[in-house]
This record gives C-alpha cells, sequence and structure tokens, in this order.
C-alpha cells in the first residue's frame, strides 16, 4: 500500500466495520511511515475536538419550514444539456445545409496584380509563384 491509498483508508481506519484486510494493510503501513501516522493523529484530534463540542438543537419550526418549500411547485425548466444539443443540431444542420464554397479561381486581373506586384518592395516571390500556378491552372 502506498500513502495516497493508506492517506485515503485514514478516515474509516477507526471505524468498527471495516475488513480486517483493509485494516491489516493500513496498519502494516502505518507502522513504516512516520508522515501517515502523522496524518492519523491529526485526524484522530480532529475527531476529538468534534466530539467535544456541544450539538446545538435547531430552530423551532425548521422542518416545517422545509417540508413547505418542498411543497411548492416549481418552475418548468429544460435540462441544460438540451441546450447544448440545440447547438450541436444548429451546427450540424448549418453544415449539411450551406452552400459550398466557390472554388478559387484566379482571374487574369488577379494574375497581373500579383505579377505586377512581385517587384515592388513588398513583393513576396513564393506566393506569387503559388497564385501565379493557380492562375494558370484555371485558364
Amino acid at each position: 500500500m502506498n500513502c495516497e491509498v493508506c492517506q485515503r483508508e485514514l478516515a474509516a481506519h477507526d471505524l468498527p466495520d471495516q475488513p480486517a484486510r483493509r485494516q491489516a494493510a493500513v496498519e502494516a503501513h502505518l507502522a513504516q511511515c512516520p508522515e501517515c501516522r502523522h496524518e492519523l493523529a491529526v485526524l484522530r484530534r480532529t475527531a476529538a475536538l468534534l466530539a467535544s463540542q456541544p450539538l446545538d438543537e435547531p430552530p423551532a419550526g425548521l422542518w416545517q419550514g422545509v417540508e413547505a418549500r418542498l411543497a411548492q411547485p416549481t418552475p418548468w425548466r429544460l435540462p441544460r444539456w438540451t441546450y447544448a444539443g440545440a447547438a450541436a443540431l444548429v451546427a450540424v444542420l448549418a453544415v449539411a445545409v450551406w452552400p459550398p464554397a466557390e472554388e478559387f479561381r484566379a482571374t487574369p486581373y488577379l494574375r497581373d496584380h500579383y505579377r505586377v506586384s512581385l517587384g515592388g518592395p513588398l513583393g513576396d516571390a513564393a506566393t506569387g509563384d503559388v497564385l501565379a500556378a493557380l492562375a494558370e491552372e484555371t485558364q
């Protein structure tokens, strides 16, 4: 047993209805791990402190107030997942119904524009070559 598993088991360690095998595994780990022993001591001190505190009586009429609130009808609302489902349905319909985009076709004007702009200070030869090739394919 490692410390992570042991520390999850510590809260129930002192309860009487724990299986003997689990108790033995926790005890074996506690015998060799000072950190987990310290954690058990802290849990036991906290439980003792809580047990020493007096229990306050609930205010009179508390349960009647809870019952009255439970008896009131609640407004009808859609579960939250229905909104997500509706949004997904709209997205699917938009993709299915939306007209397909027209294929890119470089017009002669566009082709000439890029050829002229290649010589300028912002000319990009690689982009110009790609666009020129696309323009030649569409002719």
